[in-house]
């Protein structure tokens, strides 16, 4: 069964440093800003990496309180978008938006090729914070080893719900000490299997 995705907008990805005006061509971070058309709940991320060692996830609700900084990030790149209305200020004040991962590594050695082309699901599981009432998400692409001049991810996807876990099989051991499988949850409902009674 498909699952809901969210329509967005995308601008980036945007390099990012300290110092505006020493902007280089390779700053080791870009950053990347979804823009959701209302406040809207989200399950699930899903991406293609390229070359890209952690990305972090940063998050602005429709109820951020300005007054709170929790953490958002400040440089070139980050502060913008394209929102308007009442929100327009959210999008220009870093103490709007949350940090949900800080940094989740998805290529674990960045000077070698291992995971760099892997497709990637982060969750709102792995959040510190609720991704209720959404309306920007900006991914914090991070690549430390000077191997790799082009970095980012592509086939952005986002799901309003958690991904539907497959069935599953746990081991059943009788009293004689032979161990068999069985299916705990089955796709058609959850019912038990046929057979099992004792």
């Amino acid at each position: 069964m498909s699952r809901e995705t969210v329509s967005f907008g995308q601008s980036g990805p945007t390099p990012v440093c300290v110092d505006e005006g020493a902007l280089s061509s390779r700053t080791g971070c870009y950053v990347i800003t979804l823009t959701f058309p209302q406040p809207t709940q989200i399950g699930e991320i899903t991406f293609r990496n390229y070359y890209t060692w952690a990305v972090g996830i940063h998050v602005l609700r429709a109820a951020s309180n300005s007054s709170v900084n929790v953490g958002g990030v400040v440089g070139a790149g980050l502060l913008g978008g394209d929102s308007g209305g009442e929100t327009a200020w959210a999008w220009k004040d870093p103490g709007a938006w949350q940090v949900g991962v800080k940094n989740k590594v998805i290529m674990p050695h960045p000077h070698t090729e291992t995971a760099s082309h892997d497709f990637v699901s982060v969750t709102c599981l792995e959040s510190r914070v609720d991704w209720q009432d959404v309306i920007g998400l900006r991914l914090v692409l991070r690549q430390p080893s000077p191997v790799w001049r082009t970095f980012f991810i592509e086939e952005i996807t986002a799901y309003r719900e958690l991904p539907r876990l497959p069935p599953f099989s746990v081991p059943i051991i009788s009293q004689d000490g032979q161990v068999s499988a069985r299916k705990s949850w089955d796709e058609s409902g959850g019912e038990e299997p046929a057979g099992n009674a004792s």
